[in-house]
């Protein structure tokens, strides 16, 4: 069984830059994505569900909404539709960035993308939707020294379910970006699964620290959601980004390594 693993991040109408239009989708095709979903007889779970549906093995067909950067679009935006359909979701909160604004993006995007307070978390979490973390600093966990990330992993944790007084116990990789030592470090830091990138659907049984998901866009139509995630294969624009990230990658690490040895 394969588990759709859907990855939002702002939700609105107002026009986007080009660089933030393809992380922005319209409350309305949210919503035909939602219909979609539920008209089909998919079960909305959250991403803490995930280890359990690995195991269960549930008959149903289950997918899963993460939306991650806990901008404030999500309650004013997001959250109006999720009730409409009687769904939740998991919220990947970068813990730093709390009441602030997304300080990772370039300085003309900052302003439009607030993220939501501590006040907002815990009506989040009130509502029934899942309050967890996108690491606190919001950077590059495979590049972090390792007094740093599990620092980092661990005063995320700490801060939300003091925040909201609940568990949290998932993890989604900020950029997506994870080794095997990160997913040592989120594991011993208390959480039971990391959700990456992947542009592809989580099969059951997974490794439940690799979860992959679906980056949704602007584009992406509810039958071309259904195809996608019901043996569509990923497109040609997913594919050559799935490529492209491999380089980019070992540049990065060998940038890191090589600032390491000079320091």
């Amino acid at each position: 069984m394969e588990i759709p693993v859907l990855l939002y991040h702002d939700v609105g109408s107002a026009p986007a830059s080009r660089s933030a239009r393809r992380f922005r989708v319209s409350p309305s095709l949210l919503d035909e994505h939602i219909a979609a979903l539920t008209d089909r007889g998919y079960c909305i779970r959250l991403a803490s569900d995930i280890p359990g549906l690995a195991h269960a093995g549930a008959t149903a067909p289950t997918a899963v909404l993460t939306f991650d950067d806990a901008f404030t679009s999500f309650l004013d935006a997001a959250a109006p539709v999720l009730d409409r359909h009687g769904v939740r979701a998991s919220l990947f909160v970068p813990t730093a960035y709390v009441g602030s604004y997304a300080a990772w993006m370039a300085p003309e995007e900052r302003r439009h993308h607030a993220i939501a307070s501590w006040e907002d978390l815990r009506a989040v979490a009130a509502a029934g939707h899942e309050v967890a973390s996108h690491g606190h600093a919001h950077r590059d966990l495979d590049t972090m020294t390792p007094a740093l990330l599990h620092e980092d992993l661990r005063r995320s944790r700490r801060l939300l379910e003091d925040a909201v007084g609940r568990p949290v116990t998932s993890l989604a990789y900020p950029f997506g970006y994870h080794t095997k030592r990160v997913r040592t470090a989120a594991r011993h830091a208390g959480y039971a699964v990391g959700c990456q990138v992947g542009y592809d659907v989580h099969a059951a049984g997974a490794d439940v620290w690799q979860v992959r998901r679906l980056l949704v866009g602007p584009d992406l139509s509810p039958e071309g959601l259904l195809s996608r995630i019901e043996g569509g294969g990923p497109t040609l624009v997913e594919r050559g980004r799935r490529l492209s990230r491999f380089p980019w990658r070992m540049a990065r690490r060998a940038r890191t390594v090589q600032a390491r040895a000079a320091a």
